[in-house]
């Protein structure tokens, strides 16, 4: 029903009494992956954080553009380009090399995790400051978070590079995450911004918080993701979808912006075919117009050789823009959904 009260992202279920483990030992670090076995489901855990099966890649992982995945932090899908749909147009003609952008978990030290990324950003030829890292009150939670930026080091290099992580108790939720947002030329950079003046100040702190320990299990299809929860009530709410059969939530609700904006995302990895899913996603928001308002048409685009992608846009009505990212890739096919508050 329309005015039913969803569930939290993040719903508790009892787990089998015997969990295999499997221990990666690299280098001097640990890394535990828990496989859950539940009934002809299966669940995982990367450090602690609950992720679906196959949902996470780890150190050495290649991104794009000179960039991997940093000791201390797991790319969940792989990375979304900016496309003809969202970035990938300025003033009507395609823009070469539009850019691209990551989500991640983080389970290592926040700073020490922040100047790896800053390190590979230099030798990709960025000029980058030190990142800002303190703490936030938000919605009633208190987030450590860590940003910069960085742009082109020469004057004829128009690229632009955004770095920012979260971590606490969210108000979906515990939160360790980081995004990786890439602009490979003037146009995107401009449409971004100006990475000199937006980077966002914390309060800062003694010390990194250690990783949250109060995770719970991800959501099953049909159940609620975003939404009101009287347990964790926001000032500013996305309204509620459901995670539809033929994908499932791959990790936690991260940002989907710096800190202090009401910017999420949440990751999926699609299990059906991706063109149909997109579909069915569309078709959800849809027949809920008094609650999303205009849902646009699933535009296809191959924006980077070997990747098509099916997306579409739903301007809530309420003061959020939803943007639904289905990727057919290399790697598998993901989803990646944004609630962005309108401006």
């Amino acid at each position: 029903m329309e005015n039913a009260a969803p569930r939290r992202l993040l719903t508790v279920r009892r787990l089998p009494l015997v969990v295999p483990v499997v221990i990666v030992v690299a280098s001097s670090a640990l890394v535990f992956v828990f496989v859950l076995d539940d009934g002809d489901e299966k669940a995982s855990h990367f450090g602690g954080i609950p992720v679906a099966a196959a949902a996470v890649r780890t150190e050495g992982t290649a991104l794009r553009s000179g960039f991997s995945v940093a000791r201390g932090t797991a790319l969940v899908g792989e990375p979304f380009p900016n496309t003809v749909v969202f970035l990938g147009t300025h003033n009507g003609v395609p823009i070469p090399d539009p850019g691209w952008s990551a989500n991640l978990l983080v389970t290592g030290d926040p700073r020490r995790v922040m100047s790896a990324y800053r390190d590979q950003a230099i030798t990709a030829g960025f000029a980058m400051e030190p990142a800002r890292c303190g703490y936030d009150d938000r919605d009633g939670a208190r987030l450590y978070s860590c940003e910069m930026a960085g742009s082109g080091n020469s004057p004829d290099d128009h690229r632009s590079l955004w770095i920012w992580l979260m971590r606490g108790d969210a108000p979906f939720g515990a939160m360790s995450h980081m995004k990786i947002d890439y602009h490979g030329n003037e146009a995107t950079s401009r449409i971004a911004g100006s990475p000199e003046s937006g980077v966002h100040a914390p309060t800062p702190g003694p010390s990194s918080p250690p990783l949250p320990t109060n995770w719970e299990q991800l959501a099953r299809p049909g159940d609620f993701v975003f939404g009101e929860s009287a347990k964790a009530p926001l000032s500013y709410m996305p309204p509620a979808f459901k995670v539809q059969p033929g994908s499932e939530v791959a990790a936690p609700i991260g940002p989907a912006g710096p800190c202090c904006t009401y910017d999420w995302a949440v990751i999926l990895r699609v299990t059906g075919d991706p063109a149909e899913i997109a579909g069915a996603y569309r078709a959800q928001l849809n027949a809920r117009s008094k609650t999303f308002g205009k849902v646009g048409t699933v535009v296809e685009s191959a924006p980077v050789k070997g990747t098509t992608m099916y997306e579409f846009i739903a301007d809530y009505t309420g003061g959020w823009d939803y943007y639904f990212e289905v990727m057919h890739g290399p790697h598998g096919n993901w989803m990646r959904v944004r609630a962005e508050a309108q401006t």
